[in-house]
């Protein structure tokens, strides 16, 4: 669970105060809705960017950590939440699409809720052999998982959590909004194998217990059947296409 932290600000020296205090209004009450305390940070000027950097601490039970390794042939991968909210979100403010969805899809993108009861149900269930966060997008962090545990995997495109408005953001801006679904990160939803025998029931507990939609999206196989997306009868390839940030142009296309 997390517990502390800590936030280093950056900041030009001519910003407005209440600009701060409105950053630290909404970091207090997201921390108070998890039971966490801002211990400290550092302040500092800077003549660049802003730059808000947080670091949070933790602990979790020795016997409940669910880690990126542990996954075997045959475990059922699940992802809580839908996929591509934030990235059409920020395509859609970019250039300024008018969608029935718009302003659902722009809190999703600026104001993301962290999965923790989420991840506290799947790791007390100790059905879980692996699992990682989608901060870069699922075809990326699904990638490291698979190196990880020397795995391939094959995914589902129709069983894939599209959110409804990034279909209305593709429609409009004529792009792949499966593409974008899996490229586009910063979901921050929980990616998380089973076995097959505990994958469904697991996706039910999430959304039991906590209220969260949670979907069984694919399998993993062994590495030598390749990491793939099973769509309409094609076997397309799942390429590591989100953001990355040691490369010096992302695919994923945005900036972080």
């Amino acid at each position: 669970m997390p517990r502390h932290a800590l936030i280093s600000l950056a900041v030009p020296p001519t910003l407005e105060l209440r600009w701060v205090d409105d950053l630290y209004y909404g970091l207090e009450e997201l921390s108070a809705a998890f039971g966490v305390t801002i211990v400290g940070g550092n302040l500092a000027t800077t003549t660049g960017p802003i730059v808000v950097d947080v670091t949070v601490l933790g602990e979790v039970e020795e016997d409940l950590v669910v880690r990126r390794t542990g996954a075997r042939e045959g475990d059922r991968l699940l992802v809580t939440g839908t996929l591509g909210a934030p990235a059409a979100a920020l395509l859609a403010w970019e250039a300024r699409v008018e969608i029935p969805e718009r302003d659902r899809l722009l809190t999703a993108h600026r104001r993301p809720r962290p999965r923790v009861h989420e991840g506290r149900v799947v790791s007390q269930s100790r059905w879980a052999t692996a699992m990682i966060d989608l901060s870069d997008g699922l075809a990326t962090d699904l990638t490291r998982l698979c190196d990880a545990n020397g795995l391939g995997v094959r995914l589902e495109a129709d069983a894939l959590p599209v959110d409804p408005g990034l279909y209305q953001v593709a429609h409009q801006l004529r792009i792949d909004a499966l593409d974008l679904a899996l490229r586009g990160g910063e979901e921050y939803e929980l990616l998380v194998a089973a076995p097959p025998a505990h994958a469904q029931a697991l996706a039910e507990r999430i959304r039991t217990e906590v209220g969260t939609a949670a979907t069984v999206i694919g399998e993993f196989v062994p590495a030598a059947q390749g990491r793939a997306v099973e769509c309409q009868g094609r076997r397309v390839p799942l390429l590591p296409t989100g953001w990355d940030h040691f490369r010096q142009e992302s695919t994923a296309d945005r900036s972080a």
